[in-house]
């Protein structure tokens, strides 16, 4: 090795003052005068090297470099949100940090192939549009024209019909979140397509409730983007004051009515707010108004589709319940002066023979459709009769008649009753598709069964309750018919209808079966401890149902949504 030069010797700058081996073995390198190698590779006997010049130099990163590594990072989160779906066949996630990527992209990302995609959603269009008819297409729409007419909602469907692979399933849901977050939150977009999308994402939330509970947050943004397009008002032309501001190089939209596609997705979003209300009782939906019946009549006239005549029967059993919800909400009872004219009694007639009439008006129950439709009309029955459960109430609003209270009460019993017996006529391979509306109201009739079993006041007889629809033993058939739905799911071959996709039981099974024996334990030690004696005072405030979460079974419980722990804490 040649001597070292000092730097100023040497063009280049700075050079290396160690050998090769000495740099690497991070020891110091001397080199005597008159010696061309350093003194430890002599004793060592090592090849006494140059360093290349610049070896310490910290090199930049170029910046198609960073770009690069940035866009590397960026892409983590979707690689993670579907890491199943890289060795599935699938096409390659592109990077997150991409959420203005075009919907119909992500289509491509989640499907095989477009024949996969046809199976899939005509799967969607025989199997779950009659359970939420609400949002249907034309039977003769391709899936070219849909993703492009509609990419948001194919996704939504997509993942309802994605029954063959869960975690493919999941990846989708969590994608629609981002996608309309993004959308409405950050761009501002208002479309039909993002509402029908919404509509069909919530109806079957119980599939992605593992992503956190949003229902309160996708039952707003349903409202908001109703009111955004001017859905929830008949079309109207534009003032002349509008039209002198308006903006000159756009267009303006003549068009004084309403289409059919319009007013059904209206329907829809009113349905399920009326849902949300029903259950939680914290929340205000969308409200009854002659606009809504508007749009029942010119469904109901156009008869357009066959479940048409379903859209029309759950709207108007639905408006009948915010009827309900306004004229026998608690917090009308001391401020209103509708109950010193009428004792509760009278009023609870009055809607109750509303009530009859649109029963009157359904189909025999000879079918799933059917079958739902009086699942819902038991349900509201049930929320009707359900206000004589307030101890609050003062007894004087129940007027003269010393068995008001009571009557109401069996009421509210034999509906609840109805409604579980309704609902299990339901065909085993549908039980698993339910819509989350339906699972809502089951979990809104587990909360009053369990309040009707527990309840202790003058002339209520316990045991009677126990005879018509003992709690447990009704646990137990729900249970059975999970399990039920369980085995036929497994027994299916690979091609079914339709569907040529191997089934597979959901998650959710076993996450309801867990939750229903917890149910079960819970309410048979609170039963054991309203054996005790205890004063009324104390039974009262047990009892009574408030407006918030904090009392012994939620009236707020969503069948649903009964996977989040923060519902079910009174059962531990």
């Amino acid at each position: 090795m040649s001597s070292l030069t000092p730097p100023s010797e040497l063009d280049g700058g700075r050079m290396p003052k160690a050998c090769l081996p000495c740099a690497r073995a991070k020891v110091r390198c001397e080199i005597s005068a008159g010696q061309e190698t350093c003194n430890r590779c002599r004793r060592l006997r090592k090849n006494c090297a140059e360093q290349a010049p610049g070896a310490h130099r910290h090199k930049s990163l170029g910046k198609a470099k960073v770009a690069r590594l940035e866009e590397r990072l960026n892409g983590v989160t979707s690689i993670l949100a579907a890491s199943q779906i890289a060795t599935s066949g699938l096409s390659p996630l592109p990077a997150a940090g991409t959420p203005d990527c075009a919907p119909s992209a992500w289509i491509d990302i989640f499907v095989k192939n477009d024949i996969e995609a046809n199976t899939m959603l005509q799967t969607y269009r025989s199997e779950m549009q009659p359970l939420f008819p609400f949002v249907v297409t034309y039977p003769g729409t391709t899936f070219a024209e849909l993703r492009q007419q509609k990419p948001l909602l194919v996704l939504a469907r997509l993942m309802v019909s994605c029954r063959h692979d869960q975690s493919r399933q999941l990846a989708i849901a969590r994608k629609l979140r981002e996608l309309i977050s993004y959308m409405m939150l950050i761009k501002g977009e208002r479309s039909l397509d993002i509402l029908q999308c919404l509509l069909v994402y919530l109806s079957w939330y119980q599939l992605h409730v593992d992503l956190s509970s949003q229902v309160g947050n996708l039952v707003h943004l349903i409202m908001a983007m109703v009111t955004d397009l001017g859905l929830n008002r008949a079309a109207i032309s534009p003032a002349p004051a509008a039209l002198a501001l308006r903006n000159p190089n756009i267009a303006v939209v003549g068009r004084t009515t309403r289409s059919l596609e319009e007013r059904r997705t209206f329907l829809g979003a009113f349905f399920l707010t009326s849902i949300a209300s029903t259950c939680h009782r914290d929340m205000y939906p969308l409200q009854h108004s002659p606009y809504v019946d508007e749009c029942c009549q010119a469904i109901s006239t156009a008869a357009e589709y066959l479940t048409d005549s379903d859209v029309v029967h759950l709207t108007r059993l639905h408006c009948m319940a915010d009827k309900i919800s306004r004229s026998l909400t608690p917090d009308l009872w001391h401020t209103t002066s509708v109950f010193s004219s009428a004792p509760l009694d009278a009023c609870v007639k009055s809607l109750q023979w509303e009530l009859l009439q649109l029963r009157s008006s359904l189909p025999e129950e000879d079918g799933q459709s059917e079958a739902i439709l009086h699942t819902h009309h038991y349900a509201i029955e049930m929320f009707l009769y359900q206000t004589a459960l307030y101890d609050n109430i003062n007894p004087s609003l129940y007027g003269t008649h010393p068995f008001s209270r009571l009557h109401i009460l069996y009421s509210c019993l034999e509906s609840t009753k109805h409604c579980f017996e309704t609902a299990y006529t339901l065909p085993p391979s549908q039980w698993f598709d339910l819509p989350w509306s339906v699972w809502s109201l089951l979990g809104h009739a587990i909360v009053v069964l369990s309040k009707l079993s527990l309840l202790k006041f003058e002339g209520w007889d316990r045991e009677h309750v126990s005879k018509t629809m003992d709690f447990s033993e009704t646990m137990d058939a729900l249970q059975q018919q999970l399990d039920t739905a369980k085995a036929w799911v497994e027994n299916q071959s690979t091609k079914h209808g339709h569907d040529q996709f191997t089934r597979v039981v959901p998650q959710l099974y076993s996450a309801f079966s867990a939750k229903l024996k917890r149910v079960k334990a819970s309410h048979q030690a609170k039963l054991a401890q309203t054996m005790i004696a205890c004063p009324m005072s104390d039974l009262a405030d047990t009892l009574a149902i408030p407006a918030d979460d904090d009392f012994a079974i939620p009236s707020t419980t969503f069948f649903g949504d009964f996977l989040h722990e923060s519902l079910w804490e009174h059962f531990t």
